[in-house]
This record gives C-alpha cells, sequence and structure tokens, in this order.
C-alpha cells in the first residue's frame, strides 16, 4: 500500500493478532511530511504461533505518536510470494552415543531419547534422522509440523547397520510413532515393532466449519520401513469388537490414518465433508504379521468419499492380516499395485476376516496383485480374499490373483449402499473356499444380491476338488448374471485345480523333450544327452513349452542354461491364462554369448509390464541367428530371489540390489554373508563392516561398507549366501545368480618414484590406467616413470618432481598434462602427436617433445604463451631449456620445434624443420606460399613460425633464411626420421643437407641489403651478378578454393607459389621488384629449386634462357 502522512509521523504498523516479531514493515521512522510512502508488511510464517492463526482475520494497525494526524492510504492490496526457502535444520538421535542436553544438530551432539521433540512443532526442510543400529525399547516417537512441496520434512535414518529400531509401549493403545496433523513429509528406513500401530498419522483438532490444522493436508510419503507384530487380539471372547474412548484407534495396523472429526451434534458440519489429506504413497515396505497393513477410519462422522484424496499403495508384502493387506474408507483415488498378501491372521473376528477390505470408496484401481492363504478363525465369517463391503463405485480389480483362502476368493455386500461401476476382469482365481463357515460361503464368488452393477469377465476360477462338498464358482449364478450384466460364459470354470496344480515349472530334459515342442525355425529339434537340440534355420528358431502354472507374483525370474554358436540375443515370451497369445510385449529379450558354451542366462520377467496373473505357456528363442547349433540344459521359473545388481558407490561401498523383496531378519543384513572377490578388491577384507538397507525411488538396496581398504583397479565381484526372500526362500547359487560383477570407482593414483630410479607404470603396480579405476595420475619422486600403456582415464597427470618419459599417444589418457617446477617429461612417441585437454607448464619445467609433437584443444593456451615457452626452450639455439623444446634439435642441426594454429583454433606443437609451417613433415611449395604472402621479409614487422621466424626472435631476416636454406628439405619430401614404432627412444639421424643448399645458404648470408637476385643463366651478365632493380615480377601466385570445416562455401586459401617450376628462367631474370626483400626470396626459391634439381640427379639448376630449356652439361 502506498501511505502519506501530514504530520512527521514515528510510528510502525503491527497487528491485532501478532506481536512486532511476526509483521515486519519497511516504514521509514520518521517519514517525510506528505510524500506517499510505499510500504510492505510482511509475515514471519516460521515462527510457531503463525500456524494456529491460519484462516483467521488479518487487521493492521497505525500507531502514532503525534494527534490529529492526516492519513492517507492508497492502493492496499493483499498479496502472496513465494517466501524464500527455509533453512534445512536435521536433528539427530543415538540412543547408544547420545545425550538429550545436547543440541542434536549433529551426530557428535545427538539427543539420545525423543524427549526433546516433545514441545517442538517442526518446519519445512527440517530432518529427524536416527541412527542405524540403535533401539529404542518401551518407546514413542511423536512428532508434528508441516512442511512444504519443494521443503518437505523428513524422518529417516542415519550411519551404517541395521535400520532403526522403536518397540512400542504396549500393543493395546499406544503407536510406535506419531505425527500429528502432518503435511508433507517423507518417511523411510524404520524398523517399528510390537505397538497398537507401528505409523500413525493423526489428525485431530479441527473446527466444525473445516478449517484448522487437520484439514486440507498433502502428501505424505512412505517407503522402505519394515513394520511387525501389530497385532493384538483387539476382540471380545466371543469374537465382537467394543469400541473404547477416545474412539482412535481400532484395527493393529502397520500404518493408520485416523483421528477425530469433530461432528457434534446440531450439525449439518463442514468438517464432516471436508478433505483431511490429500497424497498418501506407500511404497516398498513390509508388513509382517499385523492384522492391517495400512488402513483408515474415523469413528462417527458420516461417510464421506473425499476425505482422504489419492492414495498409492505399491510394491510391498503383507502376513498376518486378519483385517487386510489394506483396508480403507472414505477415499478417493486409490490405486494399488503390486501389494501382495500370503499368510492370514490367526485372530478371531466374528464378523469376518479378509485379506483387503473398501468400502465408501470411489475411483479405485487395484491390479497386479496376489491376495492369499487368508484365514476364517473359529466361528468368525468370510476368510476372504477381498471384500468389497459397500458403497464402492467406478472401481477396477484386475489381473490380480487370488488364491487359497479359507471363505471365498471375492465378496461383494452392501453396507452403506451397493457397489456400482465395479469392472472385475482378467483376474485369476484358484483352489479357495478351503474352510468356509458354512454351506453359503462354500463358493469362490458370493455377490449379496443382485443390485450392484458392474462387470465380472474374462476370469479364471479354478475350483479344488479337496473341499467340503457343494463348492461352486457363484453363490448364485441368476445374482451374478444380473449384477453384471453379461452372460458368465466368458470366464473360465470348467478347469478344476487339480487338472492344472500339477503342471511342471522346471525342466532338465533327462527324459525326452518333456511336453516342449511346435518348434519353429529349428531344423533337427529333438532331444539328446539331457539337452533340447538341433540347428536355428531362421532368425527366429523358437520352441513352445508343455503347459505349466506360473504364479507370477511369487516366481519373478527364469533360468536357462543354454549354449549357441551365432547370434547375440535369445527371447522370453509367455502367454498368461487370462491371454493366450503371443505378443511383442509379453516377452523378454536377453543377451547371449554364442560360443558354442554352456552358460546360464538369468531372465528377469519383471521387465515386461504383461508380466502378471499366471503364466501357462513359455516359448523360448534360444538366438536371433541362423545357423546356430542349439542346447538348451535347463529351464525353470524360479521362486527364489537373485542378485540383480551390484555398484561401486565409493572405493569402499557398494550397493547390491535383489530381484524381489527380501526379509529383513532373514540374513540380508548380516555382513557375513557377503564377499568381495575379483581383482578389484584391492585392499579391502573378504566381508564388509556393516550393511545397512537404504532407500531409493526404485526399492530398497543393500549397501555394503568397509571402514578400511579400499576398492580399486579392475572389476570385483559380490556373493552373497544365506539371505532369504520375504517369502522365506534362501538365495540360491551360480553366477548371475547369487553373485554380480561391478566396476570399482577409479582413485586418484600417485607414484613415488625414488631417486636414480626408473619404473614402467606396471612395474609401479598400474598396467594400464583407465577411467575404472583412475581418476588422476600423479607423479612424485626424483626418479623415473615410463608410461606406455594405452591407457584411458580422463583425470589428468600431475608431474611433481622427477621424469615422466610417455611411450604411447594414449598413455596421457584424454586429459590435461601439468608439470611443476624442476619436472620434466619427455615424449617419446616417435614422430607421433599426442592429444591433450590442456598444458599447463610452470616455470622451471621442461617438456621434451622429441621427434613428435603435441595438440592442443582451442581456448586452453593461447599462441602467445605457446611461444614464449617455445623461446624459453630454444635456449639460444641449443634448445635443452625449460618451457618447450626437444633433445633431438642439438646446436647447428637446423631443427627446432614449431608450432602453428589450426583453422579450428587448435594449436599444434612438433619437432620440425625451418620452416615447415604447417606440421606436416615435408618443406614444400605450401609452406613456401604462405612465407611470400605474409611479406614479412626484411620488413621488421612481427612474424611467426609459419611467416618464417625460425628462432623466435619475432622477425622473418637474413638469419632465418639461413636457417630455412641450411636444412636442406625444400621440396625433398619428408624429413622425419623413419622409427620404427611409436615407443622407439633417443634420438634418430637426420639426413644431411646437400652441399648446394648449404653454398646457397652461404650465398644468401653475404647479400648486401640490395634489390639483387642471383642469376645462373649463360646469357645473363654473369653468374651472380647483380640485377637492375624495378624489373617485372615472375612470381606466379593465385588463390586456390579449400571447403571450409563447417561445410560452407568453400573461401581463398593464402596465396601459394603455383605453377612456379614451370616458369621459364629468363622470364624470372627479367623479373622487376616491388621491395629488396623480394629480391632476396626470389634468389632463395631459385636456389631451392637448384636443391631439387641437385636432387634429381642434375649437376646444375635448370637452363630455360634458350627455346626448348637444354640442360648445361657438366
Amino acid at each position: 500500500m502506498y501511505f502519506r502522512s501530514a504530520q512527521p509521523f514515528e510510528g510502525d504498523l503491527t497487528s491485532n493478532l501478532w506481536s512486532g516479531d511476526i509483521l515486519g514493515t519497511n516504514l521509514p521512522s520518521p517519514l517525510p511530511i506528505n510524500q506517499w510512502i510505499d510500504v510492505s508488511a510482511t509475515i514471519n510464517t516460521s515462527l510457531p504461533t503463525y500456524a494456529s492463526l491460519i484462516d483467521r482475520p488479518l487487521k493492521v494497525h497505525f500507531y502514532s505518536t503525534g494527534a490529529y494526524n492526516e492519513i492517507l492510504l492508497d492502493g492496499v492490496s493483499l498479496m502472496m510470494e513465494d517466501a524464500p526457502p527455509p533453512a534445512p535444520v536435521t536433528y539427530y538421535v543415538s540412543s547408544s552415543t547420545g545425550n538429550d542436553a545436547s543440541d542434536g544438530l549433529s551426530p557428535g551432539t545427538a539427543w539420545a531419547s525423543f524427549s526433546p521433540f516433545v514441545p517442538m512443532t517442526l518446519g519445512p526442510a527440517t530432518t529427524v534422522q536416527l541412527r542405524r543400529g540403535d533401539a529404542w525399547p518401551n518407546s514413542q516417537l511423536v512428532l508434528a509440523g508441516k512442511g512444504t512441496a519443494t521443503a518437505p520434512i523428513r524422518l529417516t535414518a542415519y550411519g551404517e547397520g541395521a535400520p532403526p529400531l522403536i518397540t512400542g509401549i504396549n500393543v493395546t493403545d499406544k503407536a510406535a510413532v506419531v505425527i500429528n496433523n502432518g503435511s508433507n513429509w517423507v518417511i523411510d528406513s524404520l524398523n517399528l515393532r510390537q505397538a497398537k500401530v507401528g505409523l500413525y498419522l493423526r489428525y485431530t483438532g479441527g473446527n466444525t466449519d473445516g478449517t484448522g490444522a487437520m484439514f486440507n493436508n498433502t502428501n505424505i510419503t512412505v517407503s522402505n520401513m519394515h513394520f511387525q507384530d501389530m497385532n493384538h487380539p483387539w476382540n471380545n471372547p466371543d469374537g465382537s469388537i467394543t469400541v473404547q474412548p477416545p474412539y482412535e484407534l481400532s484395527w493393529g495396523a502397520g500404518i493408520w490414518v485416523g483421528g477425530n472429526i469433530p461432528s457434534p451434534p446440531g450439525g449439518p458440519w463442514a468438517s464432516v465433508s471436508t478433505t483431511v489429506l490429500d497424497g498418501l504413497t506407500v511404497r516398498h515396505s513390509s508388513f509382517q504379521n499385523v492384522q492391517t497393513g495400512v488402513g483408515t477410519g474415523w469413528y462417527f462422522p458420516p461417510a464421506y468419499k473425499r476425505r482422504l484424496l489419492n492414495v498409492t499403495l505399491e510394491d510391498s508384502w503383507v502376513t498376518g492380516a486378519a483385517n487386510g493387506a489394506f483396508a480403507f474408507f472414505n477415499t478417493s483415488g486409490f490405486q494399488v499395485r503390486r501389494w501382495d498378501t500370503w499368510l492370514g491372521g490367526t485372530m478371531f473376528f466374528s464378523g469376518g476376516t479378509t485379506a483387503a477390505f473398501l468400502q465408501d470408496m470411489d475411483n479405485v484401481l487395484i491390479e497386479n496383485s496376489e491376495f492369499a492363504y487368508n484365514k476364517r478363525n473359529q466361528t468368525g465369517n468370510d476368510g476372504v480374499g477381498i471384500d468389497f463391503e459397500g458403497n464402492v463405485s467406478n472401481s477396477v480389480f484386475q489381473h490380480n490373483v487370488i488364491h487359497n483362502n479359507d471363505g471365498a476368493g471375492i465378496l461383494i455386500l452392501p453396507t452403506n449402499g451397493n457397489n456400482t461401476g465395479l469392472q472385475m476382469t482378467s483376474n485369476t482365481l484358484w483352489n479357495n473356499a478351503r474352510n468356509p463357515l458354512d454351506s453359503g460361503q462354500n463358493k469362490e464368488a458370493i455377490a449379496s444380491n443382485n443390485s450392484h452393477s458392474g462387470q465380472f469377465a474374462n476370469n479364471g476360477v479354478y475350483l479344488g476338488t479337496d473341499t467340503n462338498s457343494g463348492l461352486a464358482v457363484y453363490n448364485n449364478q441368476t445374482r451374478w448374471n444380473n449384477l453384471f450384466w453379461a452372460n458368465l460364459g466368458n470366464n473360465r470354470t470348467a478347469t478344476s485345480w487339480a487338472a492344472v496344480s500339477g503342471r511342471p515349472v522346471v525342466w532338465d530334459f533327462t527324459t525326452g523333450v518333456a511336453g516342449w515342442g511346435n518348434a519353429q525355425g529349428w531344423s533337427g529339434f529333438g532331444e539328446s544327452g539331457g539337452r533340447l537340440v538341433g540347428t536355428s534355420s531362421g532368425t527366429d528358431p523358437n520352441v513352445e513349452s508343455a503347459p505349466t502354472w506360473v504364479n507370477t507374483r511369487e516366481r519373478r525370474w527364469v533360468l536357462v542354461r543354454m549354449s549357441q554358436t551365432q547370434g547375440d540375443s535369445g527371447q522370453l515370451s509367455f502367454q498368461t491364462e487370462t491371454d493366450a497369445t503371443w505378443t511383442p510385449a509379453k516377452s523378454v529379450t536377453f543377451p547371449i554369448i554364442a560360443d558354442g558354451v554352456m552358460r546360464t542366462y538369468v531372465v528377469d520377467m519383471g521387465q515386461s509390464a504383461e508380466y502378471r496373473g499366471v503364466v501357462t505357456r513359455w516359448r523360448l528363442a534360444p538366438t536371433n541367428a541362423a545357423g546356430s547349433a542349439i542346447a538348451i540344459e535347463d529351464f525353470e521359473s524360479r521362486i527364489d530371489p537373485y542378485l540383480q545388481a551390484a555398484a561401486a558407490i565409493d572405493t569402499n561401498v557398494v550397493d547390491v540390489a535383489f530381484n524381489m523383496a527380501m526379509l529383513p531378519g532373514g540374513g540380508v543384513l548380516d555382513p557375513a554373508n557377503f564377499t568381495l572377490s575379483g581383482p578389484g578388491r584391492g585392499t579391502l577384507a573378504a566381508n564388509p563392516d556393516s550393511v545397512s538397507q537404504i532407500a531409493t525411488a526404485a526399492g530398497p538396496v543393500f549397501r555394503l561398507k568397509w571402514n578400511t581398504g579400499v576398492a580399486t583397479g579392475a572389476p570385483a565381484t559380490v556373493t552373497v549366501t544365506n539371505a532369504q526372500n520375504a517369502r522365506g526362500y534362501g538365495i540360491g547359487t551360480g553366477p548371475g545368480v547369487n553373485s554380480a560383477t561391478f566396476s570399482t570407482i577409479p582413485v586418484d593414483i600417485v607414484v613415488d618414484t625414488p631417486a636414480s630410479s626408473t619404473q614402467t607404470q606396471a612395474q609401479a603396480g598400474h598396467p594400464l590406467l583407465t577411467a575404472q579405476n583412475a581418476t588422476t595420475v600423479t607423479k612424485r619422486g626424483g626418479g623415473t616413470l615410463v608410461l606406455d600403456g594405452a591407457n584411458t582415464y580422463v583425470g589428468g597427470t600431475r608431474v611433481e618432481a622427477g621424469h615422466v618419459i610417455v611411450r604411447n599417444l594414449s598413455a596421457l589418457g584424454s586429459g590435461p598434462l601439468e608439470v611443476l617446477a624442476g619436472a620434466r617429461v619427455t615424449f617419446e612417441v616417435g614422430v607421433g602427436r599426442v592429444n591433450l585437454a590442456n598444458l599447463v607448464v610452470h616455470q622451471g619445467a621442461r617438456i621434451d617433445v622429441g621427434h613428435g609433437g603435441l595438440v592442443l584443444p582451442a581456448g586452453t593456451m593461447s599462441a602467445a604463451a605457446v611461444r614464449a615457452l617455445l623461446i624459453s626452450g630454444r635456449n639460444g639455439g641449443s634448445w635443452d631449456g625449460p618451457g618447450i623444446s626437444t633433445s633431438n634439435a642439438p646446436a647447428g642441426s637446423q631443427r627446432a620445434v614449431g608450432y602453428t594454429v589450426r583453422p579450428d583454433g587448435s594449436i599444434v606443437v612438433a619437432y620440425a624443420a625451418p620452416v615447415d609451417g604447417n606440421l606436416d613433415g615435408v618443406f614444400d611449395i605450401l609452406d613456401l606460399s604462405e612465407i611470400l604472402s605474409a611479406g614479412k621479409f626484411d620488413t621488421g614487422s612481427p612474424a611467426n613460425w609459419t611467416q618464417g621466424d625460425t628462432n623466435y626472435d619475432n622477425v622473418f631476416d637474413i638469419l632465418d633464411l639461413a636457417d630455412i636454406l641450411g636444412s636442406g628439405t625444400y621440396d625433398q619430401g619428408s624429413y622425419l626420421p623413419v622409427i620404427a614404432t611409436v615407443f622407439a627412444t633417443g634420438p634418430q639421424a637426420e639426413p644431411e643437407a646437400s652441399s648446394l643448399s648449404i653454398a646457397s645458404a652461404a650465398a644468401a648470408a653475404a647479400e648486401p641489403a640490395a634489390a639483387v637476385m642471383v642469376a645462373t643463366d649463360e646469357s645473363s651478365p654473369g653468374d651472380g651478378a647483380a640485377l637492375a632493380p624495378r624489373q617485372e615480377a615472375a612470381l606466379v601466385s593465385e588463390p586456390a578454393p579449400f571447403a571450409t570445416s563447417s561445410g560452407g562455401e568453400a573461401a581463398a586459401a593464402p596465396p601459394r607459389l603455383a605453377r612456379y617450376a614451370a616458369v621459364p628462367l629468363a622470364r624470372r631474370t627479367a623479373a622487376r621488384f616491388e621491395r629488396p626483400g623480394d629480391a632476396r626470396l626470389l634468389a632463395w626459391a631459385t636456389l631451392a629449386e637448384g636443391t631439387k634439381a641437385a636432387r634429381d640427379g642434375l649437376s646444375s639448376p635448370i637452363d630455360s634462357t634458350r627455346p626448348g630449356g637444354r640442360r648445361r652439361g657438366p
């Protein structure tokens, strides 16, 4: 708002609700008179009193020390702005090392108990961490507070070892952990046991108008939790239930969402139709021996289907449930996937037991889950797989398995109203009604009346044959026909469970093909020596199995043992009880090794989203190539777990993952059950010091940690034994089953070579330095280290002392090179060029390129910096100084180190002859063209290597020309030495300069600085005579097109001496010179041609003064 005062105003804005520390403004004091001031007031939402004032009116007061003041306001607005992110706060709790007198803000100052949290209301970005390996017996952790979507509150674990364990105060009315009116929480990695409820999400204290902290909360996420022994017998001796105050907790449960909805007499009240929580997600958790896995319930208020919104339950298992693996009321948007229960509870409830329960719900999806072995105890009712208790609308129940329950597989009742829009399709039911209360419950599917609506289609129902007489699929077929609007004939009910229960799931082919057949693209199919054999005649050879019965919720993978000689992949397809077709979606492809060796392949069927329900037939394509000799020795659908993956997290930390849920008490947290082996084990002990279960988005992993040692240098293998999955099956054995190989973490390699000693990298313990075993390489010590491997590390090389010899173009990997003062690096790679990511040469350091060179990418070292290093390394011509040099250019050898900047900005530095400007190993017309087009000779203007400055004095003059002519390399092909391999060492013999070129160099050096040209024509005034200046120039130059690297239009190349050799010497001797330097260059060019003529075996240059161009005789 804008504020204006007619008198001096000394005051501020405040609120009738808050003290000054909650409402802050930018109002200056004193105010200028009669000027509009832009005033803003901000609310400190982080203070504890703020939460209790939400939804209450805000009144802003003005107060002033003056009287009778005229105050004007304009543009008043109330805005909501995103507050800056709150500062994260983390509290640590350790029963073994903590002290409640500490501040709890670090592991070293952790609290010991949960008492310090009692008066606290946690704010956004707060984390509460309990120490792994610690236990809090007879305890209850009570927390309160609200996070935000971007800064949730988190309750989790820290340290190593078993998950933090909280055992409850009692199992009758106390929860182990209570979160009061929570919103935006993330909870994971705890072990809660022996309480009425493990985790109680409690919502209370609201107002009848639907306001207050208990309403409109969002996003509670629970994962990687274990709940055990929430199984208090909450029943009277006769099996009835009596609800006791405070009417909150009911069934024992791993997780319970409840509280107290304000609904006194005299309503209706808004509180009973206001959402409490929008967003509850439970994943990757285990519920062992609990009456309810996850449940919800409030007493007394009428049903409201949107009290909870958007609940997701996934990838978890529940045992011991009498009230259901889940039991939900008053929820809209309820999704369940891969949620399994296979062992019911022993509680006696006369009202009945169930493996799953729903009432007063809408928008429900339940799929790919298992409801099995629920118990009906004593004289209680039901014992069913799932109970649609009533008033459930718009629900889908599909691709589930329901089996071996004491009562019916499915129960549909009308409590609080009929169920409508119930779509039950593609489910498989078998062997239910094992122990029904009476003949009325001796059915696979029970519907209470014919007023429900929906569809019951494409389901398979397989009746047991060893149960009470009178067993039927439906309790009333007419009722089910009316109920689901369609004739029930499209469900499969004719086959008994006995007819399918004995089907094989494992084949070893020792007695023949064992029912496998219908081979396609497979010649000579048959059995030989206990193997299916033949030869693939196409790219999709395949064979079908005998009929099988595989519950996909418990058998998650297939082991295939076979050999192939062609191809690189196999494919395993499947048919299900609800879809007897072959489709690409119902298949998994896996890599194979076609070397004729019998190998074991682990095929994770969970890779296919269609792997659900019951598999009734397999089809195996063992290879994808024709001409493969096929041999299949074993095929097994497996119920035990396998070690799916291992990955190094640090040099002493390895994460392993299994393909299915593991039993927390089944040996998977015992370090003695994990063994590390292989060359990459390094200095780690065989067994880790601790195993921790860690929450990840993809599911829990088990983190192995060693307190000392390092694993690096090569792959390592972790093997696990004596670990059980959630169903109690121990892990098998064999490669890929209970072992996994992984790459270790690279480390910084430090090699300290003593003075006067030489080591190869292999002798130093590092035969090959890769990105998997090395980050950086540091050389220390006064001795010599020879890097000769084809190394691939990327972090770079640092030479701090001594000498490093590089004998492989890849020896330095792909990283930068840094050489410190006093250290030296010598490249002995023949005439090769080593690519560097960057080069850092400290003052006093030396780089010896040998006969080779370096390539520096654009944007790393400047041309000026390279030139400075070369000047230092040249050391007056001896090429033995610090910087960049070569030991293969002794004084007087007419060899040097040149450099050139490429069009892409990269710089090449290499051993060279003057003046091979482009450093291509030859001194030819291209280099000469570059020099002449630059026009630097004897001008005094700055010149570089490619422009003729061979001695790095910044000009191209007679001294450089002497070097150039003295090299004797023009147009003689490569001047580079012939070195047998890139690993050759030591200086190589250089070809001697021709006598003519030496004489030419002497003549050029003796010339006066005048416009002269050396003439060798008999008709000229005389050999060596001076020609008159200002004659016609005959050096013919022309631009030549070349393609740009970016693919653009061709550009003109620098002028070059095209067709120089074709110009008659008579025309050259009649040349006209504009600059004195031109004459010298032409003289040099003529002498260079003479060098070529001498190389061709001639005794003199070409004589072109007479027609026909005869040669002069000896």
